[in-house]
């Protein structure tokens, strides 16, 4: 049985989004057809390429900075912490008279 798609009220069609686009593709050239998907294709491999290449920099840096800046960070703590000991020690060591002869 064949239907005849003209004497059908409007209020009964629905298309969905994809049979639009597919009806869309059939209206178009082939030339803007492959165009968009070339454009597509390409806006694809620029999202993967980026989300690779984003992942391995992070990588990096924070490896880096676990091997050189962590290190430096907690050899300079402990230096600053040995200089406030030292530091306490004398004002321990030389009385309340002491912190008027180290300043």
């Amino acid at each position: 049985m064949k239907i005849d798609w003209d004497n059908v009220p409007d209020s009964d069609l629905t298309e969905s989004l994809t049979e639009r686009l597919v009806g869309l593709t059939e209206f178009l050239p082939p030339w803007v057809s492959r165009a968009g998907t070339c454009t597509i294709n390409a806006t694809k491999a620029l999202a993967n390429a980026s989300f690779y290449y984003g992942t391995n920099a992070i990588w990096v840096l924070s490896t880096t900075f676990v091997i050189i800046v962590l290190p430096y960070a907690v050899s300079k703590e402990l230096h600053d912490l040995e200089v406030s000991e030292a530091k306490q020690r004398k004002e321990m060591l030389l009385g309340p008279q002491g912190k008027k002869a180290l300043v």
